[in-house]
């Protein structure tokens, strides 16, 4: 798969994480409850996180990285395809209106990881597709759909541009302006987090 300059890039600057040591995950999301303050992040699969704006990383050389969501408005049509955006050095999270931030270091998905370095990175590119009122076509244009970081104590986080619809907790819609979060591969793919035909490099 030829990637472009810009697609390169995305992914020397994911890279840069090789050798970094995780100390600390903030989800940041939409403030649903400002009156009474909860997370929301919980699914009704276990292993799996929702996350409507950005997962930040915090690491021991002070670096950080934000992983959220774009849409690439490369295309002219009506484009219903979202992307990863990758952030690095991005200094703690300033509070917005109408977002709050969790430290989730210290849920399951996360405290095997935190203390951890990062021993690799791959991304999933996927070619993009447009709706029209005519028809749904393919684009020849790859975007990174998911980010898989491997950590030296063998274990794997998934997170991907993808949200479970209402009414179904099997299947996700991938493209989405969402995050969902696992470190269960199998799980990633039984549910559709990852793209059969999406290739990771």
């Amino acid at each position: 798969m030829k990637l472009s300059i810009h697609q390169t890039n995305f992914m020397d600057e994911s890279r840069q994480m090789i050798g970094w040591v995780l100390r600390q995950v903030d989800y940041t999301e939409v403030d649903y409850y400002p009156a009474h303050p909860q997370p929301c992040y919980a699914t009704d699969h276990p292993q799996i996180h929702t996350v409507d704006f950005s997962v930040r990383l915090y690491f021991t050389n002070d670096k950080t990285v934000e992983i959220s969501w774009k849409s690439y408005d490369q295309v002219k049509e009506e484009y219903n395809a979202y992307g990863l955006n990758i952030s690095l050095n991005t200094g703690a999270q300033k509070g917005q209106a109408g977002q709050r931030t969790w430290n989730v270091s210290d849920e399951n998905s996360w405290k095997e990881i935190v203390g951890q370095e990062v021993q690799d990175v791959r991304i999933y590119w996927t070619k993009a597709w447009i709706e029209t009122p005519q028809a749904t076509k393919e684009l020849n244009l790859l975007y990174p759909q998911a980010i898989v970081l491997s950590f030296a104590n063998q274990k794997t986080m998934f997170i991907s541009i993808a949200e479970f619809q209402a009414g179904n907790l099997h299947k996700v819609v991938r493209g989405a302006n969402n995050l969902l979060v696992t470190t269960d591969e199998s799980l990633a793919r039984q549910t559709n987090m990852l793209a059969e035909e999406a290739n990771a490099i």
